[in-house]
């Protein structure tokens, strides 16, 4: 019974297709006239299919002749004057009035249970989820995605793991990675080539060797419960928040050691971001000692903090 209705099932999907072949075999026709006499629509036409024919793979946002709303999907194939989306929906480039790329945006949701520990993935377009949850491993915390777009890799922070995800089908590769305890920040660098993954309990950083997915050791030791980690745009250090030190660690990347002295900041850091200039970082400090909350701005060429503005000109 399952494979009849497996069948059935692709046959009435076949069906829809040839359908809409139809209809737009007999819009081309129209579109083409006589072969003596070019027509500017088609070159309009060929131009449009061109560039579509180099979205396919990726999720675009397409408007629609008498629509409202625009479509969003995942082109999976050009054939002839047919879009196929996700491999069962197509629609007519004849229709097609406007097209543009949706970047996605993926979070992690932390429940109670094993299924709720799941990725969400978010159209920046219309700030809406655009497809079904992604199971994950235990309290996924930390994400971040490669720099081709391909892959998004979750800390499981319970799970003492790393999920790496495939973009193009938006499911969990397996087996996940193995790292070390309570894994919580993490980034890739520029190149793609590694993952680095604060451990809070473990006082450490784990390396990933991408190509692999493998854990490469020994693991970086750093200050006390590091949480976020950021790394410079040229690929050169990383910068790790060690919550509990009040201070941040600077890892040069081509060694994997820690660079000393420590850079202090203020009680409690967090969170922490690299301008794309790679000149500064900034650390959310988590108690404000009296004063407020506040953000430490630190010079990544000397490692230093900024010290506040006093009004007298750059310091």
């Amino acid at each position: 019974m399952g494979n009849e209705k497996r069948e059935g099932k692709q046959r009435i999907e076949t069906s829809k297709v040839h359908i809409y072949a139809e209809e737009v075999e007999i819009k081309s026709k129209k579109l083409k006239g006589h072969p003596d006499k070019p027509n500017p629509d088609l070159i309009c036409f060929d131009n449009l299919r061109s560039k579509l024919q180099n979205c396919i793979g990726q999720i675009i946002s397409v408007t629609i002749r008498g629509c409202c709303d625009p479509f969003e999907g995942r082109l999976t194939k050009v054939e002839g004057e047919l879009l196929i989306f996700d491999r069962i929906r197509a629609i007519p480039i004849c229709d097609v009035t406007s097209f543009s790329p949706i970047f996605l945006a993926y979070a992690t949701n932390s429940g109670d249970g094993p299924d709720d520990d799941t990725v969400s993935v978010v159209s920046t377009a219309s700030n809406m989820e655009i497809a079904a949850r992604i199971p994950v491993g235990d309290n996924p915390l930390g994400v971040a995605i490669t720099p081709d777009g391909s892959r998004v890799y979750v800390t499981n922070s319970f799970g003492h793991t790393v999920s790496v995800i495939s973009t193009a089908t938006n499911t969990e590769i397996l087996p996940r990675i193995s790292v070390g305890d309570f894994p919580f920040g993490i980034a890739i660098t520029p190149d793609g080539t590694r993952a680095y993954v604060t451990n809070l309990n473990g006082n450490n950083v784990s390396v990933i060797n991408i190509a692999t997915n493998s854990e490469i050791f020994p693991r970086i030791p750093v200050g006390l419960n590091p949480v976020a980690i950021a790394i410079t745009s040229d690929g050169s250090r990383a910068y790790v928040t060690n919550s509990f030190s009040d201070n941040i660690s600077v890892i040069k990347i081509s060694t994997n050691t820690e660079k000393l002295p420590r850079i202090p900041v203020g009680t409690l850091p967090i969170g922490i971001a690299i301008t794309p200039d790679g000149t500064r970082a900034y650390v959310t400090n988590g108690i404000g000692d009296g004063i407020g909350d506040t953000v430490t701005v630190i010079r990544t060429a000397t490692n230093t903090v900024r010290s506040p503005d006093s009004g007298r000109g750059c310091s």
